[in-house]
């Protein structure tokens, strides 16, 4: 396996001892490197932040039995990133590896889709070793906790650090959510939302309510940007609730899932989480809503959505979250603000629109009587899609209505039409 050229640095069978800028890499504990290298695993230090593991050990789920492992020091406190060979399979069913392996991969190497884990490059290094169902997991934890008999079951089933974000997260990038406010209408409105976390005391959390397709989701994505473009965040994860209870059958299960995640992300400097149908994993149990108060009194940055009015009113009935949350709600955009929205799209398509085609597409959501601006848009990205896809250089209203398919059911108001004729 190659790796990138600026980790191309002769190869020493142990951690370098010499001094370092940072030496976080050289920290390792030499009895865990003697454990690697009983295993024949290799141990280099490649700077003063990034160590690497040749031939570790994995469980039999993967595709290899060994697989170079990377460490890197992503900062002075933000943790670590790890990394192995980008051709690595993985064959069971722990959904926290399959997500894992979905990370991004450059020169042979691929980041795993985790938080960065947290502590000395030691924890980080038995965190790793966990994760991967390598042979040395056990081993490695048993030094590192300094205990010369069994590990404790509790702390054998400890969970990983990142695992519940690992499995329903998504990492929001600086240029996503800035691609977001860009194309929002509701600005001013994102900005207040980014200014609301930041305070000091209470509140400093929201939830957004809303008709369905009205931009809440949107709204979310958009306020993260002036926080990440001032520095105020490092950080950005959007958590689905429904994949976060998903599996639950009791209350009681929700609220362990809800603790794992806020933990999780109270342990994440400058971090901002973004929870879609927060209603989902916040039932109305009194242990679910001290959960959260209590997470919100650590520092935790919140924006969610609600799906529905339940949880706006569980909120004003609990005193104390109400004191911690503010209610927003988000309207239906005028039909102007929706064509202000079609216009952001139709700029930054390749594709020329002409503009009757962006009066098309809100005539017909406004016939199906769907919210806008979800449907508007979708109506228009459908037509400039196919467009793409056929070579043409531009569309016009035309192409919008030929994106309605003969299984599309009538709209409403002409359904109504019809019936008023038909009784005369």
């Amino acid at each position: 396996m190659s790796t990138p050229k600026h980790d191309r640095q002769p190869a020493q069978g142990t951690a370098r001892a010499g001094p370092t800028p940072e030496p976080w890499a050289a920290s390792l504990d030499r009895h865990l490197v003697a454990l690697l290298q009983q295993h024949q695993v290799s141990v280099e230090t490649l700077d003063s932040g990034t160590a690497r593991f040749r031939a570790v050990p994995l469980s039999e789920e993967f595709n290899k039995r060994r697989s170079n492992l990377l460490l890197r020091r992503t900062g002075l406190s933000c943790g670590t990133s790890v990394y192995v060979d980008s051709d690595l399979e993985y064959r069971g069913t722990d959904r926290t590896v399959v997500s894992a392996l979905t990370g991004a991969s450059r020169r042979n190497w691929r980041q795993l889709r985790l938080p960065p884990l947290p502590g000395t490059v030691n924890d980080a290094l038995c965190s790793a070793l966990r994760l991967l169902g390598s042979p040395l997991a056990s081993a490695a934890l048993q030094i590192l906790r300094g205990q010369s008999g069994q590990i404790p079951a509790r702390e054998a089933e400890e969970p990983l650090p990142g695992r519940v974000l690992a499995a329903t997260a998504e990492l929001i990038t600086a240029e996503r959510a800035a691609a977001a406010y860009q194309s929002s209408f509701r600005q001013a409105l994102a900005r207040q939302l980014a200014v609301l976390t930041t305070r000091e005391a209470p509140p400093r959390a929201a939830v957004l309510s809303g008709p369905s397709g009205a931009g809440r989701d949107h709204l979310l994505l958009a306020a993260a940007h002036p926080l990440l473009e001032a520095g105020q965040v490092t950080q950005v994860y959007r958590v689905s609730g429904a994949m976060l209870a998903a599996g639950c059958v009791l209350v009681q299960e929700v609220d362990a899932a809800l603790m794992a995640l806020l933990g999780e992300v109270n342990a994440l400097d400058g971090c901002l989480l973004l929870v879609q149908d927060l209603d989902l994993c916040l039932t109305g149990s009194v242990v679910g809503h001290a959960l959260l108060g209590s997470a919100l009194d650590r520092g935790l940055r919140l924006l969610g959505t609600a799906r529905g009015e339940g949880l706006l009113e569980r909120i004003r009935l609990d005193p104390a979250l109400a004191r911690r949350l503010v209610t927003v709600p988000v309207n239906a955009p005028k039909r102007a603000q929706t064509i202000e929205a079609l216009e952001e799209l139709a700029r930054t398509s390749r594709i020329e629109v002409a503009p009757p085609a962006l009066k098309t597409a809100v005539q017909i959501a406004e016939a199906y009587e769907s919210p806008q601006p979800a449907t508007a848009i979708g109506l228009l990205a459908a037509a400039l899609a196919e467009a793409a896809f056929e070579g043409r250089p531009r569309i016009g209203p035309d192409d919008v209505v030929a994106v309605l398919s003969a299984d599309w059911p009538e709209p409403p108001s002409a359904a109504r039409k019809d019936t008023q004729d038909d009784s005369q």
